[in-house]
């Protein structure tokens, strides 16, 4: 399997992909992040469809990570590399290269995701699944997944109720639809003038149709955090760590 190592693909920036400027936006990035590492793990044999009818497991990111030097414009073709490095008893990372026509780096990402059994939702051990240990792994970018901490003063902006429109395969809000979410606690003039360098965001506990999500922001040093709450309980889903080369003024 040395030729699913790393798998490439080149598209094109459409208009459903960017922002109100015309440059992709960290949503559709992480979406294309996420659709590169899915159609890998079809190359790799270790889909959801294959792990569930296996093993009765699917998978389950834990983290996302995108460090940016530039978001491309409407029309710019580009290309993604995505590869796993080794994993460890029971994590294992996925990595993500993004560049011009030029061959100039766009982004980087790097994704932490684990093997759950279904019902027990325990995570299983990688030597345990039908992961390919034999691949020839490459190395790991060198970003850091932090452990963002979910500030105790943060401004309420708004409510996201669950709709079917936001549910999944595995029946649970998309791990995509959440950077919607988050990025939704901006305005349009504010992400404007953010400039966003860094963007991290931790799943922490699944949501469901018909769940309501108070969803918060607060400024940090370098930033934000803005993270979604359960209505019901107060336990957090998500949360989303911005770095930005310069801030809005409130």
């Amino acid at each position: 399997m040395s030729e699913f190592t790393t798998y490439k693909k080149a598209l094109t920036v459409t208009s459903g992909l960017v922002d109100e400027g015309s440059h992709l936006n960290v949503k559709s990035a992480m979406e294309l992040f996420q659709d590169s590492v899915t159609e890998q793990c079809e190359k790799l044999k270790i889909s959801n469809f294959i792990l569930r009818d296996k093993l009765n497991a699917f998978w389950v990111v834990t983290k996302n990570k995108i460090v940016i030097d530039r978001m491309p414009f409407f029309g710019e073709r580009i290309f993604l590399e995505t590869f796993p490095s080794k994993p460890s008893s029971r994590f294992c990372n996925w990595n993500c290269i993004a560049l011009d026509s030029d061959e100039e780096p766009l982004w980087r990402a790097k994704s932490e995701m684990c093997i759950l059994d279904f019902e027990s939702q325990n995570v299983m051990r990688m030597k345990s699944t039908c992961f390919p240990m034999d691949l020839d792994f490459r190395e790991p970018l060198d970003i850091t997944l932090d452990r963002i901490k979910t500030p105790e003063n943060g401004e309420y902006i708004y409510t996201h109720q669950v709709r079917a429109s936001d549910i999944d395969m595995s029946h649970h809000t998309n791990n995509v639809k959440y950077n919607s979410i988050a990025m939704d606690a901006f305005t349009c003039a504010e992400t404007a003038q953010m400039k966003i360098r860094d963007y991290q965001i931790d799943f922490i506990t699944q949501s469901h149709e018909g769940d309501k999500l108070e969803i918060s922001r607060a400024r940090t040093a370098g930033g934000w955090v803005v993270y979604g709450a359960d209505s019901s309980d107060g336990h957090i889903v998500f949360s989303v760590k911005i770095s930005a080369l310069q801030q809005f003024t409130k």
